[in-house]
């Protein structure tokens, strides 16, 4: 029988544990180093492009409970293995302190994108008001309700100024180990984006800046992001927002993306897919349902209580936006609130 080292046996006995059966001890280091790659995918659930560790019990707490997707086909998911900042409790901002970290390689998973009915005309935001900045925005931390200390409307950006602050970095395609590299997104395909949020900002009434902000959040504005996959509740979340069972994605396709393929990610992500088999909501639906929650119609509140929905699946209008036991990513709403204001990341 091969020899293990002590720390190597300690990590496979907790892999083992989330096993129902007695854990065996492996016969190979194939074997072993399986069983730890399999319970650190259990351990980290992501809902976006990116990675975000989760608590794993979260999943089943809601009501209808939550899935977990497989994780994008070619996303390389980087955990810091540094030490960690505890997020501030209580409401407001205070300024993020960055760790430097080492970064691991896992396999990120996918929560169940939110299903409803809803049929409401989306809040319509003013994005022709807005700050204006020149200088580089320190990322914040954002936590309660997404009222109070929280960044307000006219405090987000101009489109003009978010774009310009993000274009040159967005379009990084992510590759996860043994998959096929994915071209980074090109500067005609950058602009195709453009129009494209501006077409479909026009057509569905909600805010170009916050569809920019998912956008990045969602794909970092790759347009040839993987599709997560939950198996059990057979969703798919294709393309640059990662929605819900659409049917427009650029994986795997060399360049240039259609520019009708880009227009229908984005509204696939924005306007949903309630018309199509397993269809489900988009930006439209959940900011609706943030105003039934009780936000204000057209207030950033309702934005960042929207944002919770389209990532967690669903959300009731009370708990800190970043309570674990919502489930998927616990500092989206922050990202987003970030994103808004200009912070690059």
């Amino acid at each position: 029988m091969p020899s293990f080292s002590a720390p190597f046996l300690i990590v496979l006995a907790l892999a083992t544990q989330s096993f129902a059966a007695p854990a065996a001890i492996p016969n190979s280091y194939n074997e072993a180093s399986n069983l730890v790659d399999n319970y650190i995918a259990k351990r980290f659930d992501d809902g976006q492009y990116h990675w975000t560790e989760t608590s794993a019990a979260a999943t089943s707490t809601l009501s209808p409970p939550l899935y977990t997707y497989g994780g994008p086909l070619n996303s390389t998911t980087i955990l810091p293995t540094g030490p960690v900042v505890t997020k501030p409790s209580g409401t407001g901002e205070a300024t993020r302190v960055t760790v430097t970290a080492t970064a691991t390689s896992v396999t990120s998973t996918r929560l169940s994108q939110p299903t409803s009915s809803a049929t409401s005309s989306a809040p319509t935001f003013s994005s022709a008001a807005g700050a204006s900045t020149t200088g580089t925005v320190t990322e914040k931390d954002f936590s309660g309700d997404g009222g109070k200390g929280w960044p307000t409307i006219d405090q987000w950006l101009t489109f003009d100024d978010l774009w310009a602050k993000n274009v040159n970095g967005m379009g990084t395609c992510y590759a996860a180990p043994g998959t096929i590299p994915q071209a980074r997104t090109t500067d005609d395909e950058k602009k195709d984006i453009l129009a494209s949020i501006k077409d479909v900002s026009q057509k569905t009434g909600v805010d170009d800046r916050y569809i920019l902000a998912t956008i990045l959040q969602e794909s970092s504005g790759c347009v040839r992001a993987g599709t997560t996959l939950s198996p059990g509740a057979e969703v798919s979340n294709p393309g640059l927002m990662q929605d819900h069972n659409g049917t427009h994605t650029c994986h795997d396709k060399p360049a240039p993306c259609p520019k009708d393929t880009i227009t229908g990610m984005l509204m696939d992500g924005t306007n949903g897919t309630l018309g199509l088999p397993g269809g489900g909501d988009g930006l439209k639906q959940t900011l609706a349902q943030a105003e039934t929650l009780g936000a204000k119609a057209g207030s950033a509140q309702a934005a960042y209580w929207s944002s919770r929905i389209y990532n967690s699946g669903s959300y009731d209008g009370k708990k800190a936006l970043e309570d674990p036991s919502l489930g998927a990513t616990a500092d989206y709403c922050d990202k987003m609130a970030n994103r808004l204001i200009g912070w690059v990341g």
